[in-house]
């Protein structure tokens, strides 16, 4: 039997799969009257099999049905049209490229196309991060093969998919707009990505979910510690509407507890950008103002003022009057000083960090500075003001981490044997590990060390301690996502865990 427009029994019964696949909602519509549906009587083929027409070069006749049935399918399409591109012959290859947008199909766009498609994960993430680096060409046809690997079975292959498309900027959200409209399982991490470009990418629906999701989390969360990689404030306040004022923040968010401490950490955070126009500013853009916990608001981030933005954007901020020293003392200190003025109380400020190498505090109390302590491994101390209660006892910065502690405070043969089982160690984490077992250690044969001295252990004795957040832990309020001069140029963006 020859159906026109199909050509034979086979395209009747894939016409019948693709109706009964339409009306259960495997693709996102069913296409209007005319065209395959007045041939047949029915909707049209199923996605697979009409890419597989497009493979088949004996059933040319059967390719404009197939076609007619891949545009209609539209986003829902992309993977099978890619999967063309990659396998099929040059004549379906350009066909399957001309529904993504491709004006010609050029052996090197087939062989980006085939390395996005490699069954190994590794080349797929390279390929991925290789084309946003080198930027893609022709632009939105490749945008359009990207989202097709938002819903990788590899989470890396993902995370980079949506990094790049983060880094190509604004040029792509027309695309992922249409991915999350879209029934498609890429939907979920396009919207990270539109997140990731700007907020104001975000359909309001969303927005409006995203709210509701994030004020019935804030109903029932319970404080948890916090590690910061970077710099935060304490201010012994609960009117958080004057630190607003005071650190010149707008726009505030509310966001879980959760999400903030993520804000906190950006080294750790999946969705950074790593190049583009404003990833230098990423997290000065914006800061996370805690609840009042235990009667302290703390601010985490750098709070970059009106009156600071056109030095900061310009890079002059980060340098220091000093031509000896790498770090910009006097404008941490005056940012400290203002801000105490402004609030007509104590304003502490912390540098935590990841590392031992760098550690940093202030106190400014009514417009003066009572205290400024900075070290770091290539500058040593930098000191103004007398040493806080807090400071007494601490053990000093010397470089050599847990070996210093062996050498001063463990017995000679346990030290020598703890170093034995250490100099094997390569990875960072099981460094780390190894050097919190030795403190227990050395606790459980009653051997005291002093705490190391640091913003941590100091914001303990003289705000708020970060490590030990939890139940117990009083809270008034809700986090608040807030910008800075700096992020009100571009505003929200960022997607985070909440």
């Amino acid at each position: 039997m020859e159906l026109s427009g199909f050509g034979s029994v086979r395209g009747l019964m894939v016409a019948v799969a693709f109706n009964l696949n339409c009306r259960a909602g495997v693709v996102p519509a069913c296409p209007p009257t005319g065209g395959v549906r007045s041939i047949l009587g029915m909707d049209f083929l199923t996605l697979r099999n009409a890419s597989d027409t497009l493979l088949d070069a004996e059933h040319r006749s059967e390719w404009p049905a197939a076609e007619a049935v891949l545009r209609q399918a539209a986003v829902a399409a992309y993977g099978e049209l890619v999967d063309v591109i990659a396998i099929g012959g040059q004549d379906a290859a350009a066909r399957a490229g001309m529904l993504l947008g491709f004006e010609t199909m050029t052996k090197k766009i087939r062989d980006r196309v085939l390395s996005l498609r490699s069954p190994d994960a590794d080349e797929r993430r390279r390929s991925v991060f290789a084309l946003g680096y080198t930027g893609p060409e022709p632009f939105l046809p490749f945008v359009r093969v990207l989202t097709t690997l938002l819903a990788d079975p590899d989470p890396e292959v993902q995370r980079e998919t949506v990094t790049v498309l983060i880094n190509l900027g604004r040029d792509t959200v027309p695309v992922l707009q249409q991915v999350r409209r879209s029934p498609v399982p890429e939907r979920r991490a396009a919207l990270t990505a539109l997140a990731g470009i700007g907020w104001d990418t975000i359909d309001p629906a969303d927005r409006r979910a995203l709210e509701r999701l994030v004020a019935h989390k804030q109903a029932s969360e319970v404080p948890e510690s916090i590690e910061p990689d970077g710099e935060w404030y304490a201010v012994r306040t609960s009117d958080r509407q004057t630190v607003l004022d005071a650190f010149d923040l707008s726009d505030p968010v509310p966001i879980t507890m959760r999400a903030g401490a993520a804000l906190v950490r950006p080294r750790e955070h999946p969705w950074r950008r790593s190049w583009g126009p404003h990833s230098d500013h990423e997290w000065c853009a914006k800061v996370f103002v805690s609840p009042v916990l235990d009667g302290w608001t703390l601010v985490f981030g750098t709070p970059v003022a009106q009156n600071e933005l056109a030095a900061h954007r310009s890079g002059e901020a980060d340098k220091s009057g000093d031509e000896s020293s790498a770090y910009p003392h006097e404008v941490w200190q005056h940012r400290c000083i203002e801000l105490s003025r402004r609030l007509g109380s104590a304003v502490y400020w912390y540098v935590n960090m990841t590392s031992e190498d760098w550690t940093a505090w202030c106190l400014a109390e009514n417009g003066t500075l009572v205290r400024y302590y900075h070290h770091s491994l290539d500058e040593g101390e930098v000191e103004a003001g007398d040493p806080l209660p807090a400071e007494t006892g601490l053990r000093p910065h010397t470089g050599g981490g847990i070996f210093d502690v062996l050498d001063k405070y463990a017995p000679p043969d346990l030290a020598r044997d703890i170093r034995a089982t250490m100099y094997s160690i390569k990875d960072d984490d099981a460094w780390s590990e190894r050097g919190d077992e030795v403190m227990v250690r050395l606790a459980k044969l009653g051997i005291e060390v002093p705490d190391l001295r640091n913003a941590t252990v100091v914001a303990r004795h003289t705000s708020i301690d970060l490590g030990q957040l939890g139940p117990a832990t009083s809270v008034a309020g809700h986090g608040l996502l807030a910008l800075t001069a700096c992020g009100r140029l571009n505003g929200h963006s960022g997607a985070f865990t909440l």
